[in-house]
């Protein structure tokens, strides 16, 4: 059995933005931020409200803010294929090649000498989870034992 209900409520305001542009990762939103030179920013958001093909948008973005509305699944796409890519060439051999890596928890929990695999994912769930909340921490979490 089904049915229908409407609720009448007072109507209010508040930042909007189509509901596709929001990336639901399943524990935290982003949005993908327009910046200069053709290059985009994922941002953390807080949602709210969601009305037919719109999501109220509580904070994390501003009020005049480019968002990227389609396509935003080839930028998280490109965004996770390139961090892949930089995890593999960040790891202890560019540091030695002259290169200067980033410090990186990944410096103290794993032994980027013994386990090398291990080191280099974990670098990859930094570069590519950057920004994301919890993320991070999960993609560190699946990378399998031991790292010391």
């Amino acid at each position: 059995m089904s049915g229908t209900v409407f609720f009448d409520l007072p109507s209010t305001t508040g930042l909007t933005v189509p509901a596709e542009a929001a990336v639901d990762t399943g524990e935290t939103h982003y949005l993908f931020v327009a910046k200069e030179g053709g290059h985009f920013e994922p941002r953390m958001v807080k949602v709210g409200a969601r009305l037919k093909d719109r999501v109220e948008i509580l904070s994390g973005v501003s009020e005049g803010e480019t968002v990227v509305t389609t396509g935003n699944f080839l930028i998280d796409s490109e965004s996770r294929l390139r961090a892949a890519i930089e995890g593999q060439t960040s790891g202890p051999a560019a540091g030695a090649a002259g290169g200067s890596a980033p410090a990186s928890a990944c410096d103290t929990d794993f032994d980027a000498q013994k386990y090398p695999v291990a080191y280099q994912a974990c670098r990859a769930c930094e570069v590519q989870h950057r920004g994301m909340g919890s993320m991070e921490d999960d993609c560190k979490k699946a990378i399998a034992k031991p790292w010391r």
